[in-house]
């Protein structure tokens, strides 16, 4: 099955936080992504990790809220 990319603005909604904040998470590797041109898109597969606590910030010890 093939993976599915969410833009900034869906994945900002499933997460209930602002565009913006998920793209500074992005910039900061809370949250893996990649960029498409200018364009950020997320694997529906690092939301997921980031809700378990197995994402990019869960391995670095800090949580992506706070």
């Amino acid at each position: 099955m093939p993976e599915v990319f969410l833009t900034v603005e869906e994945a900002a909604r499933r997460l209930a936080v602002t565009p913006w904040t998920l793209r500074e998470w992005l910039k900061a590797g809370k949250l893996r992504g990649v960029k498409v041109s200018r364009h950020w898109r997320v694997p529906e597969r690092a939301l997921n990790e980031l809700a378990k606590g197995t994402g990019t910030s869960a391995k670095r010890g800090d949580k992506p809220n706070g």
